[in-house]
Formats: C-alpha cells, structure tokens, sequence
C-alpha cells in the first residue's frame, strides 16, 4: 500500500512541476488527477467520512472536463466546497492518517499533505 502511495506522490509531484503554465482543461486534468489520488487514499484508509467530499468535488470537475459545466463554475464549486470542509473546529484540517508506528505516521501524513497542498495550489488556495 505505502509503495501505491508513493507512485501517486511521485505523478502529483510531476503535475506541480508543470502546472505553472497551464490552460483551464490542464489544469482541470491535473485537479482531476490530484482529487482520484486523495480519494484512492482515503479509500485505502477505509475513511468514510471526508471522502464523500472529495467525491463530490471530483464530480464537479468531471462534468467540467465532460462540458456538461464551463470551467468557471466547476471552479467556484469546487473552491466553494473544498474551502468550506477546512472551517472550524472538526474540520478536514484535523484529519490525520493513523498509523501505530510514529515514523509510518508521520511519512504517509507527509505525503497525504502533499497531495492536498498541491490541490490547494491548483485552486489557488495558497
């Protein structure tokens, strides 16, 4: 499981490097692509809760990569959504991975921080 992670890291990584000059169907891919890689890993963490948002969020840029939804509002739903799951107390802010060995804990909670900054900076959050 830690090695499926770790090629996920590896991809999302790749898409920051590039995401910098991208069009608006680039960079929904790459959102695409980063969204299905939070949820595949909350998936593997058997997580019910925070994955239903993440869900929800990969709908919206599905219908905008399917034209079903122009770009811009796929956007605005997603920033929406996406900002609205980091507020307050009990918030996707004080979700964490557990793992019993602290070091195992630490590097997956490492990774997952990636993918979701790197969501966070394709949304123009940072």
């Amino acid at each position: 499981m830690l090695f499926v992670i770790k090629e996920l890291i590896l991809q999302i990584f790749n898409i920051l490097m590039a995401y910098r000059i991208m069009h608006p169907i680039q960079r929904l891919a790459a959102i695409k692509k980063t969204l299905g890689s939070i949820v595949q890993m909350l998936s593997l963490e058997e997580e019910c809760n925070w994955i239903k948002s993440f869900k929800r969020s990969y709908g919206y840029v599905c219908a905008a990569i399917d034209a079903e939804v122009s770009d811009q509002e796929a956007l605005f739903h997603m920033k929406d959504h996406i900002s609205s799951i980091w507020k307050g107390n009990g918030s996707f802010s004080d979700f964490h991975i557990w793992r019993d060995d602290f070091d195992e804990r630490c590097q997956i909670n490492d990774e997952f921080s990636l993918l979701i900054n790197h969501l966070r900076e394709l949304l123009n959050f940072t």
